[in-house]
């Protein structure tokens, strides 16, 4: 009675450790393949996350390059505008002053014109549109002086000058009269037209200058804005190296637990059946000898 109770004994513990090994192969399985999976899905994270973080810093190097260009540039232009301003103010000087001397010498000459009609008449005046020609008489001689340019000096009436010297005097200062106007009229429309041209480029240039700075400053907010995302990118990808790390570590535990071993869990299983099988022999032969 004693044998077969020893055997009864035997075949309830290997059937109970068979139990016991198939809940924790059940348990092995569901936690081997839950820790893969994170295992799995912290490298996918890990990968997608540096793979962001790439982006993003390499994005951030093109924008900083791209405002450094566009400040030059402005500072290229702020420049450029400077020795234009300089250039313009020097030039604008040089014609005021041009324009003031041709006026001052305009006024003078139609002073002395003024003066010498006085004294020479008015009918003794050439018309501005008529080139100099010196006069000479029809009688003249080679020297170009008349009978009475030789004859005796009678001083009958008011003295009014020579009359061809007259007309050589006023013709020549009437030649000079009609160069300080054509300057002052020339140099004046050529300082309206570079200061038109001045204001059209300081205009084009501020535009130009305006128009970068506010690229400028659309590409420092996406700086900004890619600043946080690397942060976020960062800490996410800290995140999952720590669940990667985790899983690992999870999963050599279980390793060790269930899967290595001198026999695998079929073996195991295999070799608990037969032995709980030979048992039952024993319990059927003993069974049948006490009878």
């Amino acid at each position: 009675m004693k044998v077969r109770g020893l055997i009864k004994d035997l075949i309830s513990k290997l059937e109970a450790d068979a139990q016991s090994e198939a809940t924790q192969k059940s348990y092995c399985d569901e936690h081997m393949k839950t820790q893969v999976t994170a295992r799995d899905d912290a490298k996918l994270s890990l990968e997608d996350f540096t793979s962001k973080i790439k982006g993003a810093e390499s994005k951030l190097a093109e924008l900083q390059s791209d405002i450094a260009a566009l400040s030059k540039a402005i500072a290229e232009n702020v420049k450029a505008l400077n020795e234009a301003t300089v250039l313009r103010t020097d030039e604008s000087a040089a014609n005021t002053k041009t324009v003031t001397e041709a006026g001052a010498g305009k006024e003078a000459v139609e002073s002395a014109i003024t003066v010498l009609t006085e004294f020479y008449g008015e009918s003794l005046l050439q018309k501005r549109s008529e080139p100099y020609v010196p006069y000479v008489a029809k009688d003249a001689n080679r020297e170009g002086k008349t009978i009475g340019d030789l004859a005796p000096e009678v001083f009958d009436s008011e003295y009014h000058g020579s009359d061809q010297q007259s007309k050589g005097i006023i013709g020549i200062l009437q030649v000079i009269q009609s160069d300080f106007e054509r300057t002052e009229t020339t140099v004046t429309e050529q300082e309206q037209e570079a200061q038109a041209e001045f204001e059209e480029f300081e205009t084009d240039i501020k535009a130009d200058s305006a128009a970068k700075q506010a690229d400028i400053e659309l590409k420092e907010g996406q700086i900004t804005d890619l600043e946080e995302d690397l942060v976020g990118f960062k800490d996410s990808k800290n995140d999952a190296e720590t669940s990667l790390e985790l899983a690992e570590e999870e999963l050599e535990k279980l390793t060790k637990m269930c899967v290595e071993g001198e026999e695998t869990y079929a073996e195991r299983i295999a070799k608990r059946e037969e032995e709980i099988e030979a048992l039952k022999q024993a319990m059927e032969i003993l069974d049948n000898w006490q009878n």
